[in-house]
């Protein structure tokens, strides 16, 4: 049997226009800005440059953080998907200081649900004291499965106790004697 998995666009204008200049600034920090770093260390170790060893230093270090900041702003940027599976939840990457720098929540952290059907927004509440908001006009419509349209929060809640009825199970099942299921 497969196991279940959702997979969720879930995307603001925001990050539209965040991922629209990332794109836009991709070919400056993934290739102008190490072509500037080679060329910038070969000059030095050839003498053309007359810098101090802190002023090469500090420059080195400059090119390498607009490198990594580049990489880390169109990961940023790019990711925004939900992932739902039989385990848990895991969130974009602009979700990580929410829940405590964990992308990824388990249904037995899941504490309260609480759905808002006037504002069409769903409330995680975690026993870590994290709390999410979803947008869930932010869903891509076209990615759900008909039968979930509109129904997204009742199949996560479908979810959540389906894994927790689960949980029960196996810990009656794998109980010491004397406790657990009784003939």
């Amino acid at each position: 049997m497969a196991q279940f998995q959702l997979n969720l666009k879930y995307q603001t204008p925001q990050q539209n226009v965040a991922f629209i200049f990332a794109c836009v600034l991709l070919p400056f920090w993934s290739i102008l800005l190490p072509i500037l770093l080679g060329t910038f260390i070969k000059m030095y170790f050839a003498g053309n440059i007359p810098i101090s060893p802190f002023g090469f230093w500090l420059v080195l270090g400059l090119l390498i953080l607009a490198i990594f900041a580049g990489i880390f702003f169109t990961a940023l940027a790019e990711d925004d998907r939900l992932f739902i599976t039989k385990e848990g939840i895991s969130f974009p990457l602009r979700f990580l200081p929410k829940l405590a720098f964990k992308r990824t929540k388990f249904w037995e952290d899941l504490h309260e649900v609480d759905y808002i059907s006037s504002a069409n927004y769903l409330i995680l509440k975690f026993k870590s004291l994290s709390l999410i908001s979803l947008n869930l006009n932010l869903l891509a419509k076209e990615e759900l499965d008909s039968n979930y349209t509109g129904g997204i929060h009742n199949r996560l809640l479908e979810i959540h106790l389906e894994v927790m009825k689960d949980k029960r199970l196996q810990e009656s099942i794998h109980a010491p004697l004397g406790m657990g299921l009784h003939t």
